[in-house]
């Protein structure tokens, strides 16, 4: 099986009194292509809780919690698009408010396209 990777993180302007670092996932979670995302696995079975265990990003000498909040792309190049779209602008897909996302990052099998360049 041939399958590619993109990961792209795009770091959003965010204030140092919060301690949350809200990071935005956008990936493959369901449709035809979601077994192959990996990276989605490791990064929120594996790295969230590993930072978190280690007491979260310590950035300018404070320390923040990681709140990951995810968008499914549903293997769509379309939906992924909206995904980025959305989150940057600090809701979901439906609409409702997510707050600031200070982060996002988008690993794809294959509907690299959407993300890249945005």
């Amino acid at each position: 099986m041939f399958c590619h990777v993109v990961v792209a993180s795009l770091l959003l302007p965010f204030s140092l009194g919060e301690k949350t670092l809200r990071v935005a996932y956008i990936g493959d979670l369901s449709g035809q292509h979601s077994s192959d995302d990996g990276f989605a696995k490791g990064f929120m079975r594996f790295f969230v809780p590993h930072i978190q265990h280690m007491g979260g990003v310590l950035y300018d000498s404070e320390r923040f919690a990681l709140e990951v909040v995810e968008c499914d792309t549903a293997s769509s190049s379309e939906q992924a698009g909206r995904c980025v779209e959305a989150v940057a602008g600090g809701k979901d897909l439906q609409g409702n408010g997510l707050g600031d996302v200070h982060v996002i990052i988008a690993g794809t099998a294959v509907t690299n396209k959407a993300e890249i360049g945005r």
